[in-house]
């Protein structure tokens, strides 16, 4: 038996006790041999560290002198340690030329190093898909994800979900357990996939018990709402610990959430703030806003409205649309000390531009003239079409109250009467007591009125 075939048994564990050590010196021998395959696979060693030293330096020599002997694996080695190391745009090009060229020469690792490079350099990005998808049928399970992560977005291929769920279910088969947690994300929305809250919770347990803390987060989410699994909050709480404890904020967030309100812990505000900081200073948009709120009010920390408000900003600023909407209704109603119609209608602005009803609502208000600002109807009625298109009940009620009576709209009983029906049916009370009352210019309703009229006898 050669050296590399004796290497790789005991680099395997196949046959032997499996021997790291034993497995670098005789890739060595094999390298010394000439067997360019033995270099690259010394070289694979060296810069893991396994069985000998860590060493990029003689890693880089190794699959160089592989490359050089135009062994396909030591330039798809190289390339990939160029891009992991690189220190300017020549180590990119570099990396790019080096995976190039081992593609070319059959290696499925290097299809898949140059469509990540290429995606990096944003260069020929039509061509990225196409090399993942060799990488993948070459047996990269990493390409077989990455192909499935563009083909969900539609990022510069067409979009594709039910396909991203078919490389993901082999990618997780495979144990690839950010690929179980991506397929558990589609069949819980159920896109590209039937629905299936169980299945959705079986793959991302699979994930958390492979030691994917991302997995564990999502897993405490769906034992806390009782979704695929039987609602459990102390299992919540303790798989939003194990995440947390890996940096994740956003488990940080819900875990902080739920001992602010003890639900699956002891109640214990302060520990909950203290989640919610350590949350918000890793990233947790969402954890800016809940920690906000505690300081409006002084839940486990000392009340400062200042810092509150400079929390909710932060997180309007992250995106958190409700944290706009919140911070800005308060300065426009004065909840925060003097009114600020002007800094509060740009709050409230940026939220229903980007889809926040409950704000195009607000905003709508404020064009009414409420808390001091200028009455605008035809605008007011504008907002108040948006954030009805939205699924606010309310602002339907107030745009069929306007095409009622023609304020900023012309008059309209018809469409009044089908706001009204759409605000009642969203659970506007008040809407359903307007559709018992005739229309103002209903002409039907008219008409039945004045018939009733008509037949009264004379008094």
């Amino acid at each position: 038996m050669g050296c590399f075939a004796l290497a790789s048994l005991h680099e395997r564990g196949v046959g032997v006790a499996r021997d790291l050590g034993k497995a670098a010196a005789l890739y060595r021998r094999a390298c010394d041999g000439d067997d360019l395959f033995g270099c690259a696979r010394l070289g694979d060693l060296h810069e893991r560290g396994q069985g000998v030293a860590i060493d990029a330096t003689e890693a880089a020599a190794l699959y160089q002198k592989a490359c050089d002997g135009n062994e396909k694996a030591g330039c798809a080695s190289l390339g990939l340690l160029l891009l992991r190391r690189r220190s300017g745009a020549g180590d990119l090009a570099k990396a790019s030329e080096l995976l190039d060229r081992s593609c070319k020469l059959g290696s499925a690792l290097g299809c898949g190093g140059l469509a990540a490079a290429y995606r990096e350099q944003h260069k020929d990005l039509a061509a990225v898909a196409p090399l993942y998808r060799k990488a993948c049928d070459g047996g990269i399970v990493e390409s077989c994800v990455s192909l499935g992560r563009l083909l969900e977005r539609g990022t510069d291929v067409t979009k594709n979900v039910a396909e991203a769920a078919r490389l993901y279910r082999t990618a997780c088969d495979r144990d690839h357990l950010p690929a179980c947690l991506s397929l558990g994300f589609l069949y819980h929305s159920g896109s590209g996939v039937a629905k299936d809250a169980v299945k959705a919770a079986t793959l991302t347990q699979k994930a958390c018990d492979g030691g994917y803390t991302l997995g564990c987060g999502f897993l405490g989410f769906l034992y806390e709402y009782g979704d695929g699994v039987a609602r459990d909050l102390r299992t919540a709480a303790a798989l939003y610990r194990k995440a947390c404890d890996a940096d994740n904020a956003v488990a940080c967030t819900d875990l902080g959430l739920l001992y602010a309100s003890g639900q699956g812990v002891d109640k214990d505000a302060t520990a909950g703030a203290a989640l919610l900081e350590r949350a918000c200073n890793a990233g947790s948009d969402r954890g800016c806003h809940e920690l906000g709120r505690l300081y409006d009010t002084g839940n486990g920390v000392a009340k400062d409205m200042a810092k509150g408000a400079a929390l909710h900003l932060k997180a309007c600023d992250g995106g958190i649309l409700t944290s706009c909407t919140y911070l800005g209704s308060q300065y426009l109603y004065g909840a925060r000390g003097a009114r600020d119609p002007r800094r509060g209608t740009a709050l409230l602005q940026r939220a229903c531009n980007g889809g926040e009803a409950s704000a195009c609502g607000m905003l709508a208000s404020a064009n009414d003239g409420v808390a001091g600002t200028t009455r605008d109807p035809v605008k007011a009625a504008a907002l108040y079409r948006k954030a009805c298109t939205g699924g606010s009940a309310l602002a339907c009620s107030y745009l069929g109250f306007r095409y009622e009576y023609g304020t900023g709209v012309p008059a309209d009983a018809a469409k009044a009467k089908a706001l009204y029906r759409k605000a009642c049916d969203g659970g506007d009370s008040l809407s359903c007591d307007k559709l018992r009352r005739p229309i103002l210019g209903d002409a039907a309703a008219d008409s039945s009125s004045a018939s009733t009229a008509t037949s009264q006898p004379a008094k």
